[in-house]
């Protein structure tokens, strides 16, 4: 997003030979209606200033001024433009006519990228031309700062086209994905499809385009199974190796049936996770029980926001673990009963990938003045700070079962020839009308790659 200078044409009235005569001419040239240019020039607020058209193009500019019109004239304007259009929109946002922040980072950080006003004293004749001022003005102690973001654009690019792909291969309502270093929490993509035009965009809302990887907090199903493993082995208390009857895919829970997918009968961990099974997740949640399943929820920060400097982020919903009885903690385990974001999720998976240490996602890197001094942009008071959360060894555990997952899994085509990918598959039920709807569905992946 940058920021450049284009005419705004304007108009005194009084100085027109005759408003009538002068508006169809002056509307033709600039490309307006007539009728609300004509209202415009005739109230009694515009009888010594008037806007025409602000922002024009040069063609439009030229036209104007062509016309020869006393009274007639244009003055510089700064408008802000996106020279890549949809690209990361959803994420940058918009700016209004005032250059005000309106959406995304462009609203978040707003202050910094339009800098300070100032007063300066000086006289106007009755024209409202400028006739003395006094003092000077140092425009760079005003100067808005440049603002660089972690987002990488090719890979951003290349996120967005392959949503898009996926979202009419599948007729789906919209998606989206984030990327993460996991070694630094920076944010290299971060795509919502459907995305806008923020050089126009007045079909945003219409469209439903918004940052999804924030806004949108969701039942996560199965992907949330890699929280309740890595409790387990955190904990001590669960191994690759140990075995748990599946119950070829039934099993009773009070009045609550569960069910798996893929029905199977006695596997290994390592196995439940691979074949993604319901019930030997939840017997390995049983095993931890509800405190620890709940801390686990906690420390890898899900039911608070992350803290990434955009506005508009969702915290989700955790329910304390004195509410769950024997069904709630079942459902806790293989990701129903409770809300995430998908920032929340790929940040909590990117602590796996780590090594067990979460870091908190960021996006922006840094300001620059207008003198060229770069500083550190602070972090939001609410960011999550930087803290061990897993063992080293039980990260390692959970990225070598979660390899299993891509060959021969329930995310065979996530795997990649030559590269080594951990990852988990999830498909939750919507819930529509107070029950789950078996014809909705979300359908998720986390990968981690070298």
């Amino acid at each position: 997003a940058s920021t450049v200078d284009l005419d705004s044409v304007f108009c005194n009235p009084r100085q027109l030979a005759s408003v009538a005569d002068a508006v169809p001419r002056l509307a033709k040239a600039v490309r307006v209606d007539p009728s609300e240019l004509g209202k415009t020039l005739s109230t009694r607020k515009s009888q010594y200033f008037a806007w025409v058209k602000r922002r024009v193009s040069p063609q439009e500019s030229a036209a104007a001024l062509a016309l020869g019109l006393p009274g007639v004239s244009v003055r510089k304007e700064p408008r802000r433009v996106y020279p890549n259009g949809d690209l990361a929109s959803t994420v940058i946002g918009h700016a209004g006519l005032d250059g005000r922040g309106l959406e995304g980072v462009e609203l978040e950080y707003d202050d910094a990228l339009r800098g300070t006003g100032m007063e300066i004293t000086g006289m106007r004749d009755r024209l409202g031309r400028d006739l003395l001022m006094e003092g000077t003005v140092d425009a760079s102690a005003s100067a808005g700062k440049d603002l660089v973001l972690t987002l990488d654009k090719y890979l951003t690019y290349l996120t967005e086209r392959a949503l898009e792909e996926a979202v009419s291969k599948h007729g789906a309502k919209a998606a989206t994905s984030v990327m993460l270093d996991p070694h630094t929490g920076e944010i290299l993509a971060m795509a919502s499809v459907p995305g806008y035009n923020p050089n126009n965009p007045s079909d945003a809302a219409e469209r439903g385009a918004r940052n999804r990887a924030i806004t949108d907090a969701y039942e996560p199903g199965s992907i949330m199974k890699t929280v309740t493993f890595s409790a387990a082995f955190d904990a001590g208390k669960l191994r690759p190796e140990d075995r748990f009857d599946c119950q070829l895919g039934q099993m009773q829970v009070g009045k609550y049936h569960i069910r798996d997918d893929h029905p199977k009968g006695v596997l290994t961990a390592a196995e439940v996770f691979k074949h993604s099974s319901n019930i030997g997740t939840v017997k390995i949640a049983r095993r931890i029980g509800k405190e620890t399943l709940a801390r686990a929820i906690d420390r890898l920060g899900f039911g608070r926001p992350t803290g990434v400097g955009l506005p508009g982020e969702r915290r989700g919903t955790v329910r304390p673990a004195s509410r769950w009885g024997e069904i709630e903690l079942a459902t806790q385990a293989f990701g129903q009963g409770l809300t995430v974001t998908p920032l929340q999720m790929a940040a909590a998976y990117a602590a796996i990938a780590s090594g067990g240490v979460y870091h908190p996602p960021r996006l922006a890197a840094r300001l620059v003045s207008a003198d060229g001094r770069s500083e550190p942009v602070p972090r939001p008071a609410d960011a999550r700070p930087e803290a061990r959360v897993l063992s080293e060894s039980t990260a390692r555990t959970m990225l070598t079962i979660m390899q299993g997952v891509t060959e021969g899994g329930t995310a065979k085509l996530a795997a990649i020839p030559g590269y080594p990918v951990a990852g988990k598959t999830g498909t939750a039920q919507k819930v529509s009308n107070g029950r789950y709807d078996p014809n909705k569905y979300l359908a998720a992946f986390l990968g981690i790659v070298p």
